[in-house]
């Protein structure tokens, strides 16, 4: 999967309701793998895909507040599906 440049990076990964979320340093995606578009895979050539759903991302310390702090409640209510994020980069 190919980010826009100006992404530099992923620094923040994580599943919300069933759905891939990325948070790079300018921008923040909603990720389709090819097995969610197609699970039974009818059509071999369809890419993993991504949207931007929002024009903000961990160059923002209100943006890379909230996914903390979101992740630390969420981890302490224990809910019934869990909630997981993955830190790849600094910040």
């Amino acid at each position: 999967m190919t980010l826009p440049p100006d992404t530099v990076g992923i620094f923040e990964m994580g599943e919300i309701n069933g759905a891939l979320r990325m948070i790079g340093s300018s921008a923040s995606y909603r990720v389709q793998l090819a097995d969610e578009i197609d699970p039974q895979r009818t059509n071999i050539a369809i890419p993993n895909t991504h949207q931007k759903v929002l024009a903000y991302g961990t160059e923002f310390p209100y943006v890379r507040n909230a996914a903390a702090q979101a992740a630390g409640a969420l981890e302490l209510a224990r809910l019934s599906q869990p909630v997981i994020f993955v830190r790849l980069g600094p910040n």
